[in-house]
């Protein structure tokens, strides 16, 4: 019928063998198009970039690959990891709907509310510094500034930040009067007019906090979560003005994620000592081997004296050989 130059639509009910003269009206109610190859219709959902909602087209994850990319993910909410798959916004991550079976505990936790980063004003992409005292924070927020203008070649304009006292003094007046960066600061006492600020701060805390709870990992590894979390948001959470990453906003491409792996899994630990291709001498040396060891060789040989078997003698030697590993 194709061949014939006629168009053919499936319906739920039916199946219509349309004019060949016949056009759409509206060409955005297509959702995706498919070329004819080999006398076949055939594609390849990796390779298609989806149009609005062609749920029908994605094939459903199971519970476990869902709890795992959750996990992978930073325990981000399950809508933000489907909006990912549906705009094509990040590689690596399967073309599949992701399932919520609410099993878990760890994102419950860290959803419960408790009371130093940057955050770029127009990607939203964000870095974050860890502090021993409060006035570690110039010295850092100078070398960012200037690494960072360095790094993506746009100078630095607006500083945004509360009146605290890392920010407002003259050592970082003088030094953004140099750069010509103006200054902007919030109300004292009102958080709401750092909103955005706020806002990241809460998300940082709340995917920490799930993600010590989930890998059963102390608090003293406080730091290493909120710094993952922090480089997992960056690559997953849709800016909506844009509907894009933090992370091709600021770089320019798409982030990949099929690296991504849980917080807190066990890794084997590459021994990168010794140059490729060779190993410690002891490996091959049996005298550097029992050097190191300072291990007195035994020489068995004939005895001449007359208390050559005695027990003590024999008990002497089994002294000296217990002291050889593996002996």
């Amino acid at each position: 019928m194709c061949d014939k130059k006629n168009s053919v639509l499936f319906t739920e009910t039916e199946c219509l063998v349309l004019y060949p003269d016949f056009k759409l009206l509206d060409e955005s109610q297509v959702l995706l198009k498919i070329p004819r190859q080999n006398n076949m219709y055939s594609f390849d959902l990796k390779n298609v970039v989806p149009s609005r909602d062609l749920t029908c087209l994605f094939a459903k994850a199971t519970i476990d690959e869902s709890n795992l990319w959750h996990r992978r993910l930073g325990h981000i909410n399950f809508k933000t990891m489907n909006k990912l798959v549906r705009g094509n916004l990040v590689r690596g991550l399967p073309s599949k709907l992701f399932e919520n079976d609410h099993t878990c505990v760890a994102y419950q936790k860290g959803k419960q509310h408790k009371a130093s980063f940057v955050t770029d004003d127009f990607s939203r992409f964000s870095w974050v510094f860890f502090l021993a005292t409060k006035d570690e924070t110039l010295e850092i927020l100078k070398n960012f500034i200037i690494g960072i203008e360095n790094q993506s070649g746009h100078k630095v304009k607006i500083i945004r930040s509360d009146n605290g006292t890392e920010f407002k003094n003259r050592i970082m007046n003088e030094f953004c009067e140099i750069k010509g960066i103006r200054r902007e600061f919030s109300v004292a006492r009102t958080p709401q007019q750092n909103g955005v600020a706020e806002r990241k701060n809460k998300t940082l805390i709340e995917a920490a906090r799930t993600m010590l709870v989930d890998s059963k990992l102390p608090t003293t590894f406080w730091a290493e979560a909120v710094n993952t979390a922090c480089y997992v948001q960056n690559r997953v959470l849709v800016i909506k003005p844009h509907n894009k990453t933090p992370y091709e906003l600021f770089l320019g491409r798409k982030p990949a994620l099929n690296f991504m792996r849980p917080f807190g899994c066990l890794v084997t630990i590459l021994n990168t000592l010794y140059h490729l291709g060779t190993r410690p001498n002891w490996m091959f040396d049996i005298d550097t081997l029992s050097m190191s060891m300072n291990y007195q060789p035994v020489f068995a040989e004939n005895q001449t004296n007359g208390n050559a078997g005695t027990k003590a003698n024999i008990d002497a030697g089994q002294a000296k050989m217990s002291a050889v590993p593996g002996l």
